[in-house]
């Protein structure tokens, strides 16, 4: 059963030393040291290709992603998607309209603009209806009504020729002269001014997402305090980013996507004199959206299976560095090998010196573990064992081809290798030990000849 299992670890060695002979049944020199190295390699190899697998499939694997910006001199626009701004007050948490709805009283008045600027002075204004937002996750909101995306509202810009449009947003006190159920100024601030109670507005942008592979949308956030004396102009700068993704598994494909990817928060303060003059505008808070000059571009792309296989071969290959001990091992069993082959073929009168070396010692060992009555049979077989067998052939050719069959038949079932020299009787250290001190030498005596032939010339 030992055998059995030396013999089946021996059959995984990866780092047998091949010859161009057969040696037995055999055409490769295997060793038990290198099946349990080939084995360890295997086990390693598999587990890492699964480990590998697993982080790209999973999407774990971070891909290559490129930016760069620059600086638009001439005209660009985006279209605005859906919910691009979604708006409310919050008081204690709570929405203002739902609020309101509880008292039966208006507080603040919210009005979207689509304002165009042309390159002659002249500009352009469209109000745009607002309504509760569709979101379930955003009840109680403000967005504007999806009809307004039914017209071509992009926001465009052109820093050249001052050709632009933007999307602003108005908050007012409730004017008591357009809306009957108004609360009083006094009740208006006294809501507003305070600090628990801010205006909470949400911007809608898309992003790329590594672990999905897909493009998401995000409502990034930003709170916004009333002040009873200074008006906030907020300018939102929205940066565009063109992202050119590249995908595939073997053979990858490119897609190119065009979306606002931030923006920059900008704040002014003014009092309501000067913004009234400067300007033009009146209330508590105003929001203007423009597009950046600034335009960002991503090149994403994604792994290849390919590149991961090659990440497994260049350690599946460091790991094969192991195997070089193993082939140094499997060289020395060649010489093993080649000794009884130089033994049974060639040098038969000293294989047969050290067969009979080889009864001689085992009749000695028998004879010491018999009984006294027993050693004079051991003796007797063994003589018997030894001596070729003299009797009278019919003819002197017939008696020394028989002596010549017996002779062969004994050195062919002799393995010399496992008792000719202490070299092969030596462990695995020392016979790695042999192995480096024997290159030293080689090294050395290579040194020392060049070194004569220096001294000659």
């Amino acid at each position: 059963m030992i055998r059995f299992g030396r013999n089946f670890i021996k059959d995984f060695d990866l780092f047998a030393k091949p010859f161009s002979f057969f040696v037995g049944d055999k055409k490769s020199k295997r060793t038990l040291i290198g099946g349990f190295l080939s084995l360890m390699v295997m086990g390693v190899s598999i587990y890492y290709f699964y480990y590998l697998m697993g982080l790209y499939f999973s999407n774990k694997i971070e891909p290559r992603i490129t930016e760069n910006f620059k600086i638009e001199s001439n005209l660009s626009s985006i279209h605005i998607q859906e919910s691009f701004i979604i708006m409310e007050m919050l008081i204690n948490g709570q929405p203002l309209k739902q609020y309101e709805q509880q008292l039966n009283k208006v507080y603040l008045n919210y009005t979207v603009y689509y304002e165009q600027y042309y390159t002659n002075g002249t500009s352009q204004y469209k109000a745009l209806p607002i309504s509760q937002c569709i979101d379930s996750n955003l009840t109680g909101y403000l967005c504007i009504d999806q009809s307004a995306f039914q017209q071509n509202l992009v926001i465009y810009n052109n820093a050249v020729t001052r050709l632009s449009s933007n999307y602003s947003i108005q908050i007012s006190p409730c004017d008591n002269t357009t809306i009957s159920n108004c609360a009083t100024y006094e009740e208006i601030n006294e809501l507003i001014f305070q600090p628990q109670k801010y205006f909470q507005i949400f911007t809608k942008i898309k992003q790329y997402k590594t672990n999905t592979r897909l493009f998401e949308d995000r409502n990034k956030s930003e709170c916004i305090y009333f002040d009873p004396y200074l008006i906030t102009y907020t300018r939102m700068d929205l940066v565009v980013a063109t992202t050119t993704l590249t995908q595939g598994m073997v053979f990858q494909a490119t897609t190119r996507n065009e979306n606002i990817y931030n923006y920059q928060r900008v704040d002014t303060y003014f009092t309501k004199e000067g913004i009234q003059q400067r300007m033009g505008i009146d209330g508590l808070f105003y929001i203007v959206y423009t597009l950046n000059q600034v335009h960002n571009y991503f090149q994403i792309q994604e792994p290849m299976i390919t590149e991961i296989l090659a990440q497994f071969m260049s350690i599946f290959n460091t790991l094969l560095i192991i195997g070089f001990l193993a082939r140094l091992l499997s060289e020395s069993h060649i010489v093993e090998d080649m000794n009884n082959i130089l033994l049974k073929e060639y040098y038969k009168r000293t294989a047969l010196r050290l067969v009979q070396r080889q009864q001689l010692k085992r009749a000695f060992q028998a004879i010491e573990k018999a009984e006294p009555s027993a050693q004079a049979q051991i003796i007797q077989s063994f003589n018997s064992q030894s001596k070729v067998h003299a009797q009278k052939e019919p003819s002197p050719e017939q008696q020394k081809s028989k002596l010549f069959v017996e002779v062969n038949k004994k050195i062919s079932e002799t393995n010399f290798s496992e008792q000719l020299s202490k070299y092969f009787n030596l462990g695995l250290k020392d016979r790695i030990k042999h192995l480096i001190c024997s290159e030293e030498q080689e090294i050395k005596e290579e040194q020392s000849k060049e070194q004569a032939k220096t001294q000659e010339n």
